[in-house]
């Protein structure tokens, strides 16, 4: 009997499904009071810019970060503070054609945006199945090959070890320059597998 060792791989390539925008305003000014509650007031304008996206159906989900506080000197003698107020807000996206207009929108001098992309559950959750079943198949055509080279016939399958599936978008999130359009990239969904055969 002789065993063979095969790996078996497979990819699928899927346009993103959603697009989650991670909204960060940051207030830097020399009273601590002063940048909190500028702070406050862009976190608020959000939320409810969240809201409304929510009920109109062009987002699904959306959350609010704490306000944090920090100081640094500042001056040729370090002899002046400055406080620095950030905070984040994220808001998920389902229609996909509002990322640039709403990137342009909210952007500002105190207010970075930055993108992510994903698929929905479901659809992640199918294609994972997918690509697994297809890296057992690929597994297998790998082990024929290698029987027929022996004038063997593949006779079993004697372990299979799963080394997981895996999500990637080609497009790293990064902070989206205002007025720029916005390309939604692929999510790579991937499978791979070890597989030992029986050949005789």
């Amino acid at each position: 009997m002789t065993v063979v060792t095969t790996e078996g791989t497979a990819e699928r390539h899927l346009r993103a499904e959603r697009a989650t925008l991670t909204i960060s305003p940051r207030v830097v000014t020399a009273s601590a009071a002063t940048s909190v509650a500028a702070v406050e007031k862009l976190v608020a304008d959000l939320a409810a810019r969240a809201r409304s996206l929510r009920e109109g159906g062009d987002a699904t989900w959306h959350q609010v970060g704490t306000i944090r506080l920090s100081s640094r000197t500042v001056g040729k003698d370090d002899d002046r503070i400055e406080h620095i107020a950030q905070a984040s807000v994220q808001i998920k996206l389902s229609n996909l054609g509002l990322v640039g207009p709403l990137t342009s929108e909210l952007s500002a001098s105190t207010i970075t945006v930055t993108p992510s992309w994903a698929l929905t559950e479901a659809t992640r959750k199918a294609h994972e199945r997918e690509v697994r079943i297809a890296a057992i198949a690929a597994a297998r055509e790998r082990a024929d090959d290698y029987a027929a080279a022996l004038q063997g016939t593949v006779r079993a399958v004697l372990e299979v070890s799963d080394l997981g599936a895996g999500v990637s978008s080609a497009v790293r999130g990064s902070s989206a320059p205002a007025g720029v359009e916005v390309t939604v990239p692929e999510i790579t969904v991937s499978g791979r597998i070890t597989a030992k055969f029986e050949i005789s």
